[in-house]
């Protein structure tokens, strides 16, 4: 596991305090999600399930992975201890150079529009809330020229105060989507979206995951973070039972934008 050494900066977008740091294995920049005031262990926990399951689909993400943030480092950084951070395991993600916004113009030049069906896919099965209005979770990469998939700290609805009854209560079929597509940001992705059957490409994506894949999601859950075994195990029954109707999401993603 890499262990957070030094902080670069406090990145100035974002409730959930992100940081820019190195780790001890080199000169490679992350962002870094710690637990702190503002972010307990479920939104860390988000990130992770969230990235995972994107990358699992084949979404463009960065790079992540688990590290550990020590009480030394946060005692000599004032601007980690003015959030009361706490040591442990924390989420780290590559840092991408990029262009947030979300723009037509950053869509429109998108080398990635195959991908878009697919992001308003995992945005619906995840429960998303925090794309549609968050202009700087809308990542073009300058190198790529891909529209990134950054922030799941938001998924499951209400983020880090989701449960087993709120988890319960969003297994619905039909599915109920969610407002957050209605914002421009959406209309900006949707507009780029083309062909007789888009969301061909994440549907076979959805139909080549393997069961050991899917409980990958959730293994791995550092104890630091306090996810109860009942919630872990209502996270898992709510992922099972999305993927299990992704075909009922696909529909509705397609009557509701005409696609």
């Amino acid at each position: 596991m890499k262990k957070i050494t030094s902080i670069e900066n406090k990145i100035k977008i974002g409730t959930t305090n992100p940081f820019k740091v190195y780790c001890d294995s080199g000169l490679k920049l992350f962002v870094m999600k710690c637990r702190n005031e503002g972010s307990n262990g479920k939104s860390l926990f988000n990130e992770l399930v969230g990235y995972r399951v994107a990358k699992a689909l084949s979404l463009p993400t960065p790079d992540f992975e688990i590290a550990r943030l020590s009480q030394e480092l946060i005692d000599r950084t004032p601007a980690l201890m003015s959030i009361k951070a706490e040591p442990g395991e924390c989420f780290i993600s590559e840092w991408i150079d990029g262009i947030t916004g979300g723009l037509p113009a950053h869509m429109r030049s998108a080398s990635n529009k195959e991908d878009f069906p697919g992001i308003l896919f995992l945005d619906q099965l995840l429960m998303n809330v925090d794309r549609g209005g968050n202009r700087g979770n809308w990542l073009l990469e300058k190198k790529t020229k891909n529209i990134t998939l950054i922030d799941f700290g938001y998924i499951f609805r209400i983020a880090q105060i989701w449960d087993k009854i709120s988890l319960n209560q969003d297994m619905i079929t039909p599915p109920v989507l969610i407002k957050e597509l209605d914002e421009e940001l959406y209309q900006n992705l949707v507009s780029q979206i083309t062909g007789d059957y888009p969301f061909s490409k994440i549907e076979r994506s959805v139909k080549n995951l393997t069961d050991e894949t899917k409980q990958s999601f959730l293994e791995g859950i550092p104890s630091s973070w306090n996810i109860s075994c009942d919630d872990l195990l209502a996270a898992k029954e709510f992922l099972y039972f999305q993927f299990d109707h992704y075909q009922d999401i696909i529909n509705s993603l397609s009557k509701k934008f005409k696609l």
